[in-house]
């Protein structure tokens, strides 16, 4: 469907233009990415999610909460506009990781998501075509120090994206073995089911989910993987084909209601 046009009324919420970030970033390394799923058709939000290559993961830098700042500057002649993205945030202290992580991703072409306090979705910065640079700065003045960043456009692009998808970080959350209904309290994110599971029974339903979160669960294989059947109500299967959890087989839910989880995608 195409974008049509539509007035944009204000925000319900009492105080629509707060929109607090939490304390970290996900920076994502664009030469990792096997696949950045392409926007609607409306050209700001992405519900696949964003595959990265074996082996490769997502990374956390932890942000003094109240520096994380961004925008999105149009530039450019008549009939020539984009968009220049910028994401800047604060580190406190000079430690080795940080050190690391500037030193190492100077000049890299990268990405990055923002995630809220109140649920509101991601923001994603960059894509493989206008990726980011990182601008690391650091600071120590009387006995503090921090160390800053801004990341950049290096070329003009699109506007910030929405991100529906999930993160693909170095540790998943993990459910426990036979759990057929397990918990999902950990929001928004990816559960790995083991290999080592006592017998093939289905997963009948998730725990703990609240709507609007999206899911990803990752599969281990083994002798009995687990599966997800058409017969089990609350998923509703494109198509009502079985998922089963063979290792490295993914499927992404999003919590349409308690109990009513629509599947988006499968890998």
């Amino acid at each position: 469907m195409t974008y049509i046009t539509v007035d944009v009324p204000k925000e319900i919420d009492d105080a629509p233009g707060i929109l607090q970030p939490k304390d970290k970033v996900t920076i994502i390394r664009v030469d990792d990415v096997s696949v950045f799923p392409a926007r609607d058709s409306k050209k700001v939000y992405i519900s696949d999610n964003i595959a990265m290559k074996s082996n490769k993961n997502m990374m956390i830098i932890y942000v003094t909460p109240g520096t994380i700042d961004f925008e999105g500057t149009a530039e450019g002649e008549a009939d020539s506009t984009a968009i220049i993205q910028k994401l800047a945030g604060s580190h406190p202290g000079y430690a080795l990781p940080i050190a690391e992580f500037m030193a190492n991703n100077l000049n890299q072409n990268l990405a990055a998501v923002i995630e809220f306090c109140d649920g509101s979705t991601p923001l994603l910065f960059g894509s493989a075509c206008a990726p980011l640079k990182l601008v690391p700065n650091v600071k120590g003045s009387k006995g503090d120090a921090s160390s800053t960043f801004e990341m950049s456009s290096i070329v003009k692009g699109p506007c910030i994206a929405h991100y529906g998808g999930t993160l693909t970080l170095a540790t998943d959350n993990e459910i426990a073995a036979d759990d057929v209904t397990p918990s999902v309290a950990e929001g928004t994110g990816r559960y790995v089911i083991p290999d080592d599971n006592a017998a093939a029974n289905p997963v009948t339903s998730l725990d703990d989910a609240v709507k609007g979160m999206v899911i990803t669960l990752v599969g281990s294989g083994g002798t009995h993987p687990s599966t997800i059947t058409a017969a089990a109500t609350e998923f509703i299967l494109e198509g009502g084909v079985t998922w089963t959890s063979t290792d490295g087989a993914e499927i992404t839910f999003e919590v349409f209601a308690a109990g009513v989880f629509i599947e988006r995608s499968r890998a």
